[in-house]
């Protein structure tokens, strides 16, 4: 599997991070400021664009594979302190639309959890490194009838089907992000599906930028 187009996104947002970064003193770990019980820190909401299974759906007949195609997703986190890491619980939802078939219906909606360490690298507690597992679903629906396409060196009508199917998958998650602001965060995120099942494994990429909230005017130590 080549993995360039999951890895060149990446790279661009890496590079700009640290090149940053860099250029303000050496990074230091954060420690939580609660060091004995979970403490909720703060809460976020953001929007970003998901790219579903890079570099494995065909989209055209010459047999080219998908690349960065990203689908408008909205996003949700709550972001704890506890003893040495930062933990996290994220829920997201692309839109539903029609995409490259116009008479299929898809949406995918994904939860997970998971900690990341933060870095001071000049930006108070500005870099996040995070990794977690969750469950993502994929909701697929079509209102039935034909729909005419090629086959050999003439058209036939193929039926459609009817109803609406969800298929459901593990994920693993990576990802770092970037607080360019005091609350505004940069994230660059893969989605790993079926970690643990090397013939249905599948990268999606996410890109976001989200609005942290402080609880009860808590002190943003880390999360």
């Amino acid at each position: 599997m080549s993995f360039k187009a999951l890895l060149i996104p990446f790279i661009i947002f890496l590079g700009s991070v640290y090149s940053h970064a860099w250029s303000e003193d050496a990074p230091t770990l954060v420690t939580p400021s609660s060091t004995s019980v979970l403490s909720l820190q703060s809460w976020s909401l953001g929007v970003g664009g998901k790219t579903d299974f890079i570099n494995t759906v065909q989209v055209n007949r010459d047999g080219t594979k998908n690349s960065f195609d990203p689908a408008l997703t909205l996003l949700g986190a709550l972001h704890f302190a506890a003893p040495v890491v930062f933990p996290f619980v994220e829920i997201g939802s692309t839109i539903p639309s029609k995409g490259r078939d116009p008479n299929i219906t898809r949406f995918t909606w994904f939860l997970n959890g998971g900690a990341q360490a933060r870095f001071n690298v000049g930006n108070p507690n500005a870099l996040g490194v995070k990794g977690g597992l969750g469950m993502a679903m994929t909701t697929i629906s079509s209102s039935g009838g034909e729909q005419v396409l090629r086959n050999g060196n003439q058209q036939e009508s193929f039926p459609m089907p009817s109803g609406t199917t969800i298929t459901r998958n593990v994920i693993a998650i990576f990802g770092v992000n970037y607080d360019v602001q005091s609350h505004v965060r940069l994230a660059a995120d893969y989605q790993l599906f079926n970690p643990f099942n090397s013939r249905n494994r599948a990268w999606t990429s996410l890109f976001s930028l989200s609005y942290l909230f402080d609880v009860n005017g808590a002190e943003k130590t880390g999360p």
